[in-house]
């Protein structure tokens, strides 16, 4: 038990009888609409809680062989795959998109069945092959900060994707959505082909940022100007709904009143984080409404460093009789916990001295454990585990003073930095933190602190089915995959992955059916196949 030493683990009485007795590990309703597969859209459901309720791999610590890591070089951006439901035939599909191609790739053997490719953007394998044979050698870290940054971003292609229930994959450019299917309706083995496409209304300016589907199979997307728009799965007709205080607090173009997608109940309620108010929104079945008398609301939270909250909104609590809120780590220079309640506000709450609204029910620091630290953020959803919260640190180390102030003046060049350099043990960020609403004391209390994993840029996960929570860390300038009990926060093992190629590069790893992870490296895809290895005894 040697990791226990560097693991914080705070149990208060309370705590454990509120954590075991009253968290169950509850997941929201399926979505009807999506796919039939454990991963039909990003943050894994409509409630956008990065959770699911399967068994996670559990292993002993190695480096994965040859054969049990599949890379296909498709381009840069791939930061999500999502699982279709079964063909006829009984098989699935993966989908994904990056900044040159959609692609479909077989779900039993990660074979690319198809592409299309979506915009003009020619990659050369061979400067990607360049690039990262450079990250990987003795070069200076000059040498690598400066050619990564003359590499910079292909361009970032759709970030919110889904299947609907017919199998087809649902993806936005800045200012349209494309539903994409097989060429031959029903041969998953067939080509890709545009079915359909929306493009927003004018009066609904901005860019896409963030893409759900309602309980009964409406399309709803926002933009950064603070646009709701709720298409038809036919895309003949949509609705749209400007959100209030919108571009309030907006001081310069590196500022967007919304940066993050969107979370979807079965009640009709959309959650939307904007730079200073979280919104709830009512889909009525046939429009969007901000009215108080139909359950909307609007709540004002803490924004001290200026850009908003770095979390897509995810719902916690879905049984009759358990708490149920909205929660997003917020704007606040060090980074705060925030639960909303998510619908009425229960007659007793009194609210919380200090906030501008009763409806927060819990605001409380992340700062992994260091007192005095005076800048915290996360740019991931919260990852909900019942009434657990799990957040991951992403403030790089040792940051060269002119990145520093570039990013300034530019905030992606902070992103390209840790994008290309989080790897490097020099400068990768290490601390997870758990923390656990208490129902009875209506307070949120630390679950456990892990010091020593590095998770720079992607998007965790938990496997509820074993408590196991996952992401694509990185140890000694090798990128990993990390296991840790999600209880306890002990690291129980971690595969080492390889080099820059396996660089996660801001994705989000899914779990499959069948326990192998999906992720977006570098300028590809990766599956992870790993055998089952026994523990020695």
């Amino acid at each position: 038990m040697k990791h226990l030493k560097n693991i914080l683990i705070i149990f208060c009485t309370s705590l454990l009888v509120s954590y075991t007795a009253e968290a169950q590990n509850n997941h929201p309703n399926k979505n009807p609409f999506l796919s039939d597969s454990n991963w039909p859209i990003g943050h894994t459901n409509s409630a956008q809680t990065n959770a699911t309720p399967q068994n996670g791999p559990v292993d002993i610590t190695r480096e994965l062989t040859a054969d049990e890591v599949q890379y296909q070089d498709l381009g840069q951006f791939q930061l999500g795959q999502v699982i279709s439901g079964q063909y006829e035939n009984g098989k699935r599909v993966i989908w994904c998109n990056g900044s040159s191609f959609v692609a479909k790739i077989d779900y039993d053997n990660y074979n690319i069945i198809s592409t299309l490719r979506i915009t003009d953007v020619v990659e050369s394998s061979g400067q990607h092959e360049a690039l990262i044979d450079l990250l990987d050698s003795k070069a200076s870290l000059k040498t690598k900060i400066q050619t990564s940054f003359k590499s910079g971003i292909s361009g970032l292609s759709s970030v919110y994707i889904l299947i609907d229930k017919e199998n087809h994959f649902l993806a936005a450019t800045p200012r349209t959505i494309k539903m994409y299917g097989d060429v031959v309706e029903g041969d998953m083995y067939s080509g890709i082909k545009v079915i359909k496409e929306f493009t927003l209304p004018e009066a609904a300016t901005g860019k896409i940022t963030g893409m759900n589907m309602t309980y009964d199979g409406h399309i709803v997307v926002v933009t950064n100007d603070g646009f709701v728009v709720a298409i038809n799965s036919d895309f003949t007709t949509s609705t749209t709904l400007e959100l209030k205080y919108r571009n309030e607090g907006i001081n310069n173009d590196q500022i967007k009143f919304v940066r993050n997608s969107l979370a979807v109940d079965d009640n009709g309620g959309i959650y939307i984080a904007s730079l200073n108010h979280m919104h709830k929104i009512i889909w009525t079945g046939n429009s969007l409404s901000n009215n108080e008398k139909e359950g909307a609301w609007v709540a004002e939270y803490p924004n001290s460093f200026g850009l908003g909250t770095g979390s897509t909104p995810a719902l916690m609590g879905f049984e009759d009789g358990e708490d149920q809120f909205v929660v997003i780590t917020d704007g606040d220079s060090v980074m705060n916990m925030t639960l909303f309640w998510r619908n009425e506000i229960p007659s007793d709450w009194n609210g919380i001295e200090g906030m501008k609204s009763k409806r927060i029910a819990a605001s409380a620091p992340v700062n992994f454990g260091k007192e005095n630290v005076d800048y915290v953020q996360q740019e991931q959803g919260v990852t909900i585990d019942g009434y657990g919260m799990i957040v991951v640190n992403n403030v790089p180390k040792n940051v060269p003073k002119k990145i520093k102030e570039a990013a300034k003046e530019k905030p992606v060049a902070m992103w390209l930095f840790m994008g290309y350099m989080n790897g490097n043990k020099m400068f990768a960020p290490k601390g997870i933190e758990k923390m656990v609403w208490n129902s009875k004391t209506r307070a949120i209390e630390v679950a456990w602190i892990n010091h020593d994993v590095s998770d720079p840029t992607c998007v965790p996960f938990v496997a509820t089915g074993n408590e196991m929570f996952y992401t694509i860390g990185s140890r000694d300038n090798k990128f990993t995959f990390e296991g840790i009990n999600a209880k306890t926060g002990e690291s129980v093992f971690h595969y080492v992955i390889g080099g820059s190629r396996y660089n996660g590069f801001y994705s989000a790893p899914t779990l499959d059916l069948d326990g192998r992870i999906l992720y977006g490296g570098l300028w590809g895809v990766v599956r992870l196949s790993p055998k089952k290895i026994e523990k020695s005894k």
